[in-house]
C-alpha cells in the first residue's frame, strides 16, 4: 500500500526546507506502519501455523484465532464462519513508569 499522493504533497510542502531524504524516510515509515496494521485477505496469504492473530469472518466478527493443521488441511482453531481477513496482534501496552 503506497501512501497517498495528497499526503506526499502535504509532507513535501510542510518540510520544503528539509532534506528530501528526511521526507522520504517519513513516507517510508508511514507506508511500513500502514502495511503492518492492515487487514490481510486470506486469499493473499495466511499467517504462520500456530501464531495467534486477529481474524475477521463472514459474519463481521473479530476475534483472536490461529491457523492449525488438522490431518492434511489447514483450519482455523476457533472460527467456523469463514475467516476472510487477518492481521497480526498488536503489541500489549507498555507499562507506565
Amino acid at each position: 500500500m503506497k501512501y497517498s499522493k495528497e499526503l506526499h504533497e502535504q509532507l513535501r510542502k510542510r518540510y520544503k526546507d528539509s532534506d528530501p531524504a528526511y521526507v522520504q524516510c517519513l513516507l517510508d515509515e508511514i507506508e511500513r506502519l500502514q502495511n503492518e496494521r492492515r487487514w490481510i485477505p486470506v486469499s493473499e496469504r495466511l499467517p504462520d501455523i500456530g501464531v495467534e492473530v486477529l481474524v475477521f469472518d463472514e459474519r463481521g466478527d473479530i476475534m483472536i484465532d490461529e491457523l492449525c493443521r488438522w490431518q492434511s488441511e489447514l483450519i482455523w482453531a476457533d472460527d467456523d464462519d469463514g475467516v476472510t481477513h487477518w492481521m497480526p496482534r498488536p503489541l500489549p501496552p507498555e507499562e507506565e513508569k
